[in-house]
């Protein structure tokens, strides 16, 4: 009887909103105590909590509904945008992130599921451009926080449910539905129209601006620091989730390749480079340290198929089949840093 009880008052009520040191905290009881039940209450309370609020009015789109409301689409209601949004997500990277550093097995299925619920896209035939791309914000910042942290302590299971097996539902021009990969969707040109724009994310400093990129890297650094305190490890861990992911879209897309569609991960990779401090001059190309890049790849390639990045489904179980993605991205990126000042 209390059992049920209890049950019902769970139900019944709702709990106060989890705060992000909490989130982790329970995370973490579950995972020790391997109570995979709970685990999943947190983290499905916690998605289904994010979800209601992006597909809610405090999230609107439409340009004639903001105008009705008297909101004025301006900088200052884009950097408000992106602030909610990056409340609003916080718990749940608390929760991934804490599960992408101490399991790499057990609870990848809830990782993907969280990742492909998250995809998110309202039909509205009339809307602001930026704000539509926005509602993917929030699943961009928890695919990244989860991607470095799985890439850096070899959870290659884990990985592969950021990265590679996610898919996400969509309906192109003929109203045909289609079930597409992620890693095409969730890069930083998809969710925002430029992210050299910069915007005051300070509303107490209004003269202050800061490039987008660089406020969307510092968050994710802050959500992954627990786990990854250096920043320079961080910078490179994550340049080489950007090489990868290409990597992946083209091992996706081989009999069709189109070399332009992952320059997206590129550009990345260079912005990366400057968040390491370096500074670009009109007519200097900004060089990629490739170092890091290529370690990976080596180490890789010593084990070959028995390489638990391989064994855990990348590139159809085959490392050629690796290397030959490897060879196509390798051409492109050459291409690309030699184009971009």
């Amino acid at each position: 009887m209390q059992e049920n009880i209890e049950a019902l008052r769970r139900h019944q009520y709702p709990k106060d909103p989890l705060t992000t040191p909490i989130a982790i905290e329970k995370c973490k009881k579950y995972i020790s105590n391997n109570d995979s039940t709970q685990l999943f209450d947190l983290i499905n309370n916690e998605r289904v909590s994010v979800l209601s609020d992006i597909s809610s009015d405090k999230f609107e789109i439409s340009d004639q509904k903001l105008s009705l409301q008297g909101i004025n689409f301006d900088e200052e209601v884009c950097a408000e945008r992106f602030i909610q949004y990056e409340g609003l997500i916080k718990p749940l990277c608390g929760i991934c992130s804490t599960i992408a550093y101490f399991d790499d097995d057990k609870y990848a299925r809830i990782i993907l599921s969280t990742m492909e619920n998250l995809v998110y896209h309202r039909y509205n035939g009339s809307s602001y451009a930026l704000l539509k791309k926005l509602e993917n914000y929030p699943v961009y910042l928890l695919n990244n926080v989860v991607a470095v942290i799985a890439l850096t302590y070899d959870h290659y299971n884990i990985l592969a449910s950021a990265l590679l097996r996610p898919k996400h539902i969509e309906k192109d021009i003929r109203g045909t539905i289609l079930k597409k990969p992620i890693v095409e969707s969730v890069n930083l040109w998809e969710v925002l129209s430029d992210p050299t724009e910069k915007y005051c994310f300070d509303l107490t400093k209004p003269d202050s601006k800061d490039f987008v990129w660089k406020h969307v890297y510092n968050f994710i650094f802050e959500q992954v620091s627990g786990y990854i305190p250096n920043k320079f490890l961080f910078i490179e861990k994550l340049q080489t989730c950007k090489f990868l992911s290409a990597m992946i879209y083209a091992d996706l897309n081989l009999e069709k390749y189109d070399p332009y569609m992952i320059t997206p991960y590129i550009h990345e990779i260079l912005l990366l480079e400057q968040f390491k401090g370096k500074g670009t001059f009109p007519g200097i190309k900004e060089k990629i340290d490739t170092e890091p890049i290529l370690d990976f790849v080596k180490s890789g390639r010593n084990l070959g198929d028995e390489w638990d990045l391989i064994k855990a489904g990348f590139f159809g179980g085959k490392i050629d089949r690796f290397d030959e993605c490897f060879d196509q991205v390798t051409k492109h990126q050459d291409w690309v840093t030699e184009w971009t000042i």
